[in-house]
């Protein structure tokens, strides 16, 4: 197994306009092996789906990706169910989306223009 901050050194690849992590409870890892194209501002868009009980069961962890995500400069986005329609919210409401009890929540996240 290797994470995407290895395989994107290894093949020199181009940025990556959106990103699909649908991972069943391990999204945390998968984000913590992207820190990097994160950090040198390499992905633009990313949709997840977060199963709470399983990518950051713990509240530390959850202010955490929420710390990472405005350093990346993203933006923050949830789907409204049943409408399908993306609706805005902010860094602060991420770690309650992210929160126990909620069932599986997808998000998305886009590079905003301070973030570019």
């Amino acid at each position: 197994m290797t994470s995407l901050d290895a395989f994107w050194k290894a093949h020199g690849l181009p940025d990556i306009d959106v990103l699909k992590i649908d991972v069943e409870g391990a999204e945390g890892a998968v984000w913590a092996g992207m820190r990097e194209l994160l950090a040198v501002r390499r992905v633009h868009w990313i949709m997840m789906e977060i199963w709470p009980e399983r990518s950051w069961p713990e509240a530390g962890l959850r202010q955490r990706l929420a710390d990472e995500v405005a350093q990346a400069g993203f933006g923050v986005y949830r789907i409204e169910e049943p409408s399908g329609r993306l609706v805005p919210a902010t860094i602060a409401q991420l770690p309650q989306l992210c929160a126990h009890g909620r069932g599986y929540t997808n998000l998305f996240f886009r590079r905003t223009e301070a973030g570019r």
